[in-house]
């Protein structure tokens, strides 16, 4: 009877020591430096300040998934719908934003890094939101943000609403950078984006189940206006939103507001105690919460408007603009 051979294998200690350390320093290193871009990555995400993501580990880790989902190339216009009825929107004569486009990062919150207005540019702006509350009380009001949660947002009552959004949330702006989110037409989209005036959030997909779960496929960021003319260009743009979320073109009922009441002709002339009596409304008024039907209801505290003469003197100039 044969015996099967026996095979004996011998492994030198040195070299296999040597093939350890290497192994281990290597992820060691890998380690290191996922743990480095991690750190950095998130002090970057608590650097944009509060938003519609919590500041926590955990939120960073939503929007480290989140950012696999994020659109190729956000100044690519939406689709049209061949259902959505009218195919064109109502900002066509927009003019251009002058200069090149600010820098924009981060998914939720989306912030603007360069190119800012000043806080008196961005006062007159959040004023002339709160007046176009004011002066619309049966199809506009202001309350807590459903999409950023930290600012407050202007939305269209639930009886007025032609398309959904969150609540029915118009837009938002930012007191941090003076930048703003809204819901547009469409086709105003893709006018906002070719005249430079924003571009679409990361998240802005169009997939029918997506919209549902995130932001809608039309949701843009508005660059921060920097002149006063640029104030009345985002007043314009701000009504565009109403017009797409209420289906009420507010245009033809504000004879005395800010913007043209046809296109290509400017608003009546208005005496100054008229114009100083609108500032005194928007710039002074409390929005009183019992008076807010709809979401957590706040008011525009949460804007930074204490600089009330300077503010005031830039919305006269808009005005008269």
């Amino acid at each position: 009877m044969q015996l099967p051979s026996v095979v004996l294998l011998w492994q030198d200690p040195i070299s296999s020591s040597v093939s350890s350390l290497t192994l281990f320093t290597l992820v060691a290193l890998c380690l290191a430096t996922f743990a480095r871009r991690v750190r950095k990555g998130y002090h970057a995400f608590l650097a944009l300040g509060p938003g519609g993501t919590p500041s926590t580990p955990a939120g960073y880790l939503r929007i480290c998934v989140l950012r696999i989902f994020t659109l190729r190339n956000p100044l690519t216009p939406p689709s049209i719908p061949s259902y959505i009825q009218p195919q064109s929107g109502i900002l066509k004569d927009l003019p251009r934003r002058a200069g090149s486009r600010p820098e924009v990062v981060g998914i939720a919150p989306q912030r603007q890094m360069t190119d800012r207005g000043s806080k008196v540019i961005y006062s007159a702006l959040t004023a002339t939101i709160k007046d176009l509350s004011l002066r619309h009380p049966d199809s506009l009001f202001l309350g807590t943000s459903r999409f950023e949660k930290h600012s407050t947002g202007l939305f269209s009552l639930p009886r007025c609403q032609s398309h959904l959004t969150c609540n029915g949330e118009i837009c938002h702006s930012h007191p941090c950078d003076g930048s703003m989110h809204l819901t547009l037409h469409p086709a105003d989209v893709k006018t906002i984006i070719e005249k430079g005036w924003g571009e679409r959030h990361p998240l802005a997909r169009e997939s029918w189940w997506w919209r549902f779960r995130f932001v809608p496929p039309t949701f843009v960021l508005i660059y921060s206006p920097r002149t006063m003319e640029e104030v009345r260009c985002v007043t314009r743009i701000i009504y565009a939103a109403s017009w797409w979320i209420s289906g009420i073109d507010l245009r033809k009922s504000d004879p005395n507001g800010v913007l043209p009441i046809s296109q290509g002709q400017d608003e009546p002339k208005q005496s100054s105690s008229v114009r100083k009596d609108q500032v005194r409304s928007s710039c002074s008024t409390e929005l009183n919460a019992t008076q807010v039907s709809g979401p957590a209801a706040s008011d525009m505290s949460r804007f930074p408007v204490e600089e009330h003469d300077m503010t005031q003197n830039a919305i006269l100039r808009l005005n008269t603009a």
